[in-house]
């Protein structure tokens, strides 16, 4: 037996050639003393590589299979088995997640890295240090668009989210019928209803709706009509002071929440605009369908708390966490839909005998969709016996299908929580060291954003 000595990085292992010659495609398989690795003084082939990994890689030559160490780094593992030319078709099945697991890692980092370092829309720096001017709206840009940029950028940031939930505030009180004024009475109305003429508008209206009734008749408060004529001018106003000091005016609108400002910006003033004309309003059925129409697209202004994602990073990792899991999310959806189906039709014919419940399959496909969920509203549901065996099927299979999804969403936020907190304490550790020889206008947007980021998670 022809005993072969290999010295791995300081470590001697000793081995035989015909053990070796089980693979021979391998670098370890194709041996030759005539190679540069061999030592003729020594007799031993010596590579400078890891030999912790290297036991691993001897094994796959002495049981003709490839266990990796369960605590080394991945990409390492990578290197290694493309050094040993050792294809990882090799690897055992239990250790395939160690192998992989790197891959989804970088993934994760990569992915966190393009959210969060990608550069914001900044001054050049250069302009601004001989600028007064420049300094001046690179200061108030990076206040209205960046909450983490500095206190004050802070403070306007709360400042905001405040209007946001005051207006929001108004907007919900605005429906309660002891905060609206009557401009017209129930005599008027019926005097108005019972005449040979009937405005346009309201020949629409369904009065025995009293929601509709409510709306038709009567004006929000002056309080709270003040209140959001107030806020809808700030909104304006910020609007656009955001805009005109935006470096690249070209790229504001790419943000979503800048486009749905300006959304925003036209629905209330045009809304303003027609409720000065009532009579514009009133006038025809096209013009109160578009008022109707306008005043909806006012409950987007609930969007705008979205800011808060540029405060606390803990936010946008959820909507990653998310957006990483909605293959599952979606493969969730289908299941889910199809297994309502089913149950529609099972229920339908599990209580045709019934007249009282469950006319036709849609029915049943809301009353699936409700079971499954656990909500169970109590509009419809069955009663008879083959219906309850039904029912409680679907209900324990709802449990059961979403119930799944919750682990691999907790996982990816988990994932993406934790490689976010490492890039954190690197990030923090490096202005520590650099924060006493690098001027503040010199540090590049990338480094300064991520530092500011990682000191407004502390608050």
């Amino acid at each position: 037996m022809d005993i072969i000595t290999i010295n791995v990085g300081g470590t001697i292992f000793e081995t035989s050639k015909t053990t070796l010659q089980r693979f021979p495609n391998t670098k370890l398989g194709q041996l030759q003393e005539t190679d540069e690795s061999y030592n003729k003084k020594k007799e031993q082939y010596f590579f400078d590589r890891n030999p912790q990994y290297f036991n691993s890689i001897l094994d796959l030559y002495r049981t003709g299979s490839l266990h990796l160490p369960e605590v080394a780094c991945g990409a390492s593992l990578k290197e290694e088995l493309e050094f040993w030319n050792v294809s990882n078709d090799i690897i055992s099945d239990c250790c395939l997640q160690t192998y992989f697991k790197h891959g989804n890692t970088i993934e994760v980092i990569n992915d966190i890295k393009k959210k969060f370092e990608s550069p914001w829309i900044d001054y050049d720096e250069t302009r601004c240090e001989n600028s007064t001017w420049c300094r001046v709206r690179r200061k108030v840009w990076l206040v209205m668009d960046q909450p983490t940029s500095s206190t004050l950028a802070k403070v306007y940031t709360l400042l905001f989210l405040s209007v946001v939930l005051i207006s929001s505030i108004t907007f919900c009180f605005g429906t309660l019928e002891s905060l609206r004024v009557k401009f017209v009475t129930e005599a008027q109305l019926s005097r108005i209803l019972n005449s040979s003429y009937i405005p346009p508008a309201w020949r629409t209206v369904n009065f025995n709706n009293p929601k509709e009734k409510l709306y038709a008749t009567s004006k929000i408060l002056p309080a709270l009509y003040y209140i959001e004529l107030i806020s809808g001018t700030f909104f304006s106003l910020e609007l656009v002071l955001h805009f005109a000091f935006c470096p690249r005016k070209s790229r504001f609108f790419r943000s979503a929440l800048n486009v749905l400002d300006l959304v925003l910006f036209v629905d209330i003033w045009v809304s303003f605009g027609m409720e000065q004309h009532g009579d514009v309003i009133f006038g025809s059925v096209s013009t109160t369908y578009l008022y109707i129409a306008v005043k909806s697209l006012t409950i987007l202004r609930l969007f705008r708390f979205f800011r808060l994602v540029k405060l606390y990073t803990g936010l946008r990792i959820l909507f990653m966490a998310l957006y990483a899991s909605l293959r599952e999310l979606v493969l969730l959806l289908i299941v889910f839909l199809i297994s309502c189906l089913f149950f529609a039709s099972f229920i339908f014919y599990a209580e045709f005998h019934e007249s009282t419940t469950f006319p036709n399959m849609l029915i049943g496909l809301w009353w699936a969709i409700v079971t499954m969920t656990t909500l169970g509203y109590g509009d419809h549901y069955p009663k008879s016996p083959p219906g309850y065996v039904v029912g409680t099927i679907c209900s324990i299979c709802g449990i059961l299908i979403l119930a799944m999804p919750i682990a691999i969403v907790a996982n990816n936020f988990n994932n993406y929580y934790m490689r976010n907190k490492e890039r954190e304490q690197l990030i923090n550790e490096n202005i520590l060291k650099s924060r006493s020889s690098v001027s503040p206008m010199i540090v590049k947007p990338v480094f300064q954003k991520d530092v500011e980021i990682c000191n407004s998670k502390s608050m």
